[in-house]
């Protein structure tokens, strides 16, 4: 296993590739080091080889034979034979670079570079939740909680609903009740609210959570009226649930709660998570 991870540069805000190696260091739970001053019996080489002169500590040149110490690489630029031939794993920092190194190391792993800041929101995340009362599912807000639990910041959740004929408040207290003892203090129950007073909350909340009984039509209203106010819709999908709006919306069953359009599939794709247990699994 690796046991640290070393880079060229010693300084991260002159150098990118620098910065990567310290956060990828952290994620894998072990320390960085430069080139210089490595100690460990296994390391991972996070570098870009066109930024470094020959004579440095580590330096592998064609030159060097099997028996140098075992190391792993992850390329951020091409490199030449010495380190191809004898790392035992090579990571591509884009699919680019390794359609470029895959030649000289058929086994070559594509790979890519998360993102170096970590934003954390302003405000706190609001949730708003509308529609027939008697329609709740508190299992899927159970979910929601958990995501919401896991980013680690505050949120307030908001719910105004509406009566179906026929009904009344009284039976659907018990799912209100549920969603306050599920909640605490982060729940807040807003009534019935008009028309416009639910656009305007539309317009400024972080989230919509919409949750059915077997998941998202074309016909259900409340969806439609948060996508149209442009806001971010998480929701539940099934096999009926149209193509068009899974596009628009986010399913309660994904990794991570969107925090900007698209991000939710960025985190997917392209976060830390996936990277560390691509080359924790390679």
């Amino acid at each position: 296993m690796v046991d640290a991870v070393l880079s060229y540069h010693a300084d991260p805000i002159s150098c990118g590739v620098t910065r990567f190696s310290q956060q990828l260091a952290k994620r894998l739970g072990v320390p960085w080091r430069t080139l210089a001053t490595q100690t460990e019996c296994y390391p991972l080489l996070s570098l870009k080889p066109q930024e470094m002169v020959r004579g440095v500590p580590f330096f592998v040149s064609e030159q060097m034979d099997a028996q140098h110490p075992p190391f792993d690489l992850f390329l951020h630029g091409p490199s030449d034979a010495g380190y191809l031939r004898l790392a035992r794993r090579v990571f591509a920092a884009s699919a680019a670079l390794a359609d470029e190194i895959r030649p000289y190391r058929p086994d070559v792993i594509s790979a890519w570079c998360p993102s170096l800041v970590e934003a954390h929101p302003r405000e706190p995340i609001t949730v708003l939740s509308f529609g027939m009362a008697h329609k709740t599912r508190a299992d899927l807000y159970a979910t929601l909680k958990d995501k919401l639990d896991a980013t680690g910041e505050p949120y307030v959740v908001y719910v105004s609903a509406a009566l179906h004929d026929g009904t009344s408040f009284s039976d659907a207290a018990q799912s209100f009740e549920t969603l306050r003892n599920l909640f605490g203090y982060n729940f807040v129950f807003l009534g019935t609210l008009s028309d416009e007073a639910m656009v305007d909350r539309l317009r400024t909340c972080t989230y919509v959570a919409a949750f059915f009984e077997k998941g998202l039509r074309e016909n259900n209203t409340s969806v439609m009226a948060a996508l149209d106010a442009g806001a971010m819709v998480v929701t539940n999908w099934d096999a009926g649930t149209p193509a068009a709006l899974q596009k628009l919306t986010y399913s309660i069953d994904f990794e991570y709660l969107p925090r900007t359009p698209q991000q939710v599939f960025y985190r997917m794709e392209y976060g830390w998570d996936k990277l560390v247990k691509l080359i924790h699994a390679a």
